[in-house]
């Protein structure tokens, strides 16, 4: 098939247009898709795209013969640097015409190298991962008068990658960009059978931001392989990497994971101009003011539970941020650390170095608060309460579904009762739960609520002083909020040591709690801060 054939196939342009184009030939010798672009029928972006999916073939030569060409091609030096500096890689020259390799069509690049070196310019298009290896593995000419012109490159930050002119990388720095504006937690890179999806998490909802088609899929992921520093070479396999945009002030935790059509990247976005404060964490007056007195004591332990994106982090964050920096010697052990805490000692836990091994050295170091990222295995859950109980005060998360599941969770950890009732001073579980919009919530009416939810109701609110201000979200939403919610806001389930102490010696789970999860959520829908139908939805 010809390109001209590819176009009309595709409903880029039209039979006559070819048509006229190819009569222009006749007097003017130029590609057909220049031609069309000269006479309007095709714009510059398209033409590229086009001819990019049009020519793509993969080289015979093995990447070392690739290499090799590379090392003698006698080309000279200030063709090579514009080449390369226009992202094409030249790899070798016949008479007056010039061979080069990139992972995208640019005629415009091309039309201008013919009018500067007056040579013909040969590009060979590839497939991205044979490109970017290439790009990686070479540099610039050298501008020395010798056979080898062409020398390794020099490292390349994270943000001059991000500043090149690829369309995938400009796509992508625009995602990054506006997911960093809109307080996105995460970005989820989708390959599907035919395209690719691009979904944000908003407010704890997935939701597509764009979508490709399927001949930009593979290129596209591979590009942001590359820019966000995962290994090119490997396929098949999970891998992590990190990026750091200095620039942006954005920080890149990355996870790519083998499907059916391609790597899945997941983004996690790490704004590092956000600030950590306990008072504007959102939490409701009581539970707030009984966390700060947990954290104000010399010693203990305190935990927050809950699942992946419940806001843990902000809140533990927000603590630390709390406490006086100037006469504490605070040190956080985490798994990864996400964001740098200013006054605070921060050490990464890594396959060299375990939880366990870290608490072990960091008593050393004569610590005042240790923020501990997770208390994940026997090892750990001992020491932690070992270290409380000798005057230092332990900060930690656990994997539990509730405040006093933690105590169980702990007791299947190998601590046993008397350190428990003794060392435990807070034990909390966290959720997020939608805050909705001031400017377009409606008001319930408590009577046509479902006559499910009536009977657990009518105790709830007896509970409360001030008639309960039910509201309801408006799906339609307005131009301050997204669907009808602006945010999402904290609610805290926990007991103090006291009621650790009251559980482990035969208390009711109910008797035990300051505050359960579902009442924590029907004060905040009480106060028409979040939809009631969620408040009975809170696991």
């Amino acid at each position: 098939m010809r390109f001209g054939e590819h176009l009309v196939l595709k409903n880029m342009v039209t039979a006559e247009a070819i048509a006229e184009a190819i009569a222009v030939q006749r007097y003017k010798k130029a590609p057909l898709g220049r031609l069309l672009r000269e006479l309007g029928h095709i714009d510059q972006n398209t033409l590229n795209l086009e001819l990019s999916s049009f020519l793509k073939l993969k080289l015979k030569e093995p990447l070392p013969e690739i290499l090799a060409r590379l090392s003698t091609a006698a080309i000279i030096p200030e063709v090579s640097s514009w080449l390369y500096a226009q992202g094409l890689i030249a790899i070798g020259s016949e008479g007056r015409i010039l061979h080069a390799v990139s992972d995208r069509f640019q005629d415009e690049i091309i039309e201008n190298f013919e009018k500067k070196w007056r040579w013909r310019l040969d590009v060979k298009i590839v497939e991205a991962h044979i490109y970017e290896y290439l790009r990686n593995q070479t540099g610039s000419a050298s501008g020395k008068e010798s056979q080898s012109h062409l020398v390794l490159a020099e490292k390349v930050t994270d943000d001059l990658k991000l500043k090149s002119d690829n369309p995938y990388a400009r796509l992508f720095r625009e995602c990054i960009e506006t997911a960093k504006q809109r307080s996105i937690s995460d970005v989820h890179i989708e390959p599907k059978a035919d395209s690719l999806e691009i979904r944000f998490r908003i407010h704890g909802d997935l939701v597509t931001w764009k979508a490709l088609e399927k001949e930009h899929r593979d290129a596209f992921i591979t590009k942001v392989k590359w820019l966000t520093n995962l290994d090119l070479s490997i396929s098949g396999k999970p891998q992590d990497a990190r990026a750091t945009y200095y620039e942006l002030k954005l920080n890149l935790r990355v996870n790519a994971l083998p499907s059916r059509h391609g790597d899945k990247i997941v983004l996690r976005l790490l704004d590092q101009e956000r600030e950590f404060r306990i008072d504007e964490s959102g939490l409701q007056p009581k539970p707030l003011e009984d966390l700060r007195a947990a954290a104000e004591l010399k010693n203990g332990l305190i935990i927050i539970s809950g699942p992946t994106g419940s806001g843990k982090t902000t809140t533990l964050y927000g603590l630390i941020n709390s406490l006086d920096h100037k006469t504490k010697n605070i040190t956080t052990l985490e798994d990864p650390s996400e964001y740098e805490l200013f006054g605070v000692t921060q050490t990464e836990i890594s396959r060299h170095l375990s939880f366990a091994a870290a608490l072990r050295a960091l008593m050393r170091q004569d610590p005042d608060v240790i923020l501990l990222g997770e208390i994940r295995d026997e090892e750990t859950a001992k020491l932690s309460f070992k270290i409380a109980n000798t005057g230092h005060l332990v900060i930690s998360t656990l994997h539990a579904n509730g405040a006093i599941e933690s105590i169980e969770r702990l007791k299947t950890l190998g601590v046993d009762d008397f350190s428990v009732s003794s060392s435990l001073r807070f034990t909390g579980a966290q959720r997020l739960v939608k805050k909705l919009c001031e400017h377009c919530s409606v008001p319930v009416i408590t009577g046509a609520t479902r006559p499910s939810y009536l009977e657990k109701l009518k105790p709830m609110e007896e509970t409360l002083q001030e008639k309960p201000k039910f509201r309801t979200r408006n799906i339609e939403g307005c131009e301050k909020c997204i669907g009808g919610i602006s945010g999402r806001i904290p609610i805290l389930e926990y007991a103090s040591g006291e009621g650790v102490a009251a559980y482990l010696n035969g208390k009711s789970r109910k008797e035990c709690l300051q505050t359960s999860l579902q009442e924590a959520a029907f004060s905040l829908a009480a106060q028409g801060l979040i939809d009631l139908e969620e408040a009975f939805h809170v696991a």
